[in-house]
């Protein structure tokens, strides 16, 4: 599946909007899929086994989770094409190395990691793929400077959709939960939707 889309650096939000459109087009009828967006209030969220680095601090990160309903016991399986993981790996996988709860400790309580510190208040919005694909739109600008320069090579394909609305997705402070924009999971509450138990 990962050979259907364009993969462009930094642009995660758009190289997951691929793959959820190829889903939403191909997918056999027995097939689940969400796009989740994984931040924290103050936009400083630890992530480990990406490709740029063993430890990464992004503001923001999409996934695409998928599940078959004819064998719903293999659990869900996660996509980022930004992972140094497997490809797709199970979404208890990726939780233990990508997402290291072992790491994890009282609330409101920050992470220390090597010298840095950084909160780990995790937030998950789940939004169904099909949704995602038919409203997200994003023009880019969150990648630009104040002076108009890139932060990022853009892809070299239009923009998406016909109006950005990126920072709604992105936004886990606020629970505006909906049909558009998903719901807004705690990191408890999504372990306990989402993971396997047989």
């Amino acid at each position: 599946m990962l050979s259907k889309i364009q993969y462009t650096s930094c642009y995660c939000e758009e190289n997951i909007y691929q793959l959820a459109e190829h889903v939403v087009k191909e997918k056999p009828p027995q097939l689940q899929a969400y796009v989740v967006f994984l931040s924290t209030p103050t936009k400083t969220m630890p992530i480990w086994e990406q490709s740029k680095s063993p430890f990464v601090i992004w503001d923001y990160h999409v996934v695409l989770l998928t599940r078959s309903l004819k064998n719903p016991k293999e659990g869900w399986f996660v996509w980022d094409p930004d992972t140094r993981l497997s490809i797709p790996c199970s979404l208890e996988q990726y939780l233990e190395q990508a997402l290291r709860r072992d790491l994890e400790h009282l609330p409101g309580q920050p992470l220390v990691y090597g010298n840095l510190c950084y909160e780990t208040n995790r937030k998950y919005r789940v939004i169904d793929a099909n949704t995602f694909v038919q409203h997200f739109g994003s023009d880019r600008s969150h990648m630009k400077t104040d002076t108009g320069e890139w932060l990022s090579p853009p892809p070299s394909y239009p923009c998406i959709g016909k109006r950005m609305n990126l920072s709604q997705y992105t936004n886990v402070n606020e629970k505006k939960n909906g049909t558009i924009f998903g719901i807004v999971y705690s990191e408890d509450e999504f372990r306990q939707k989402f993971q396997t138990r047989i």
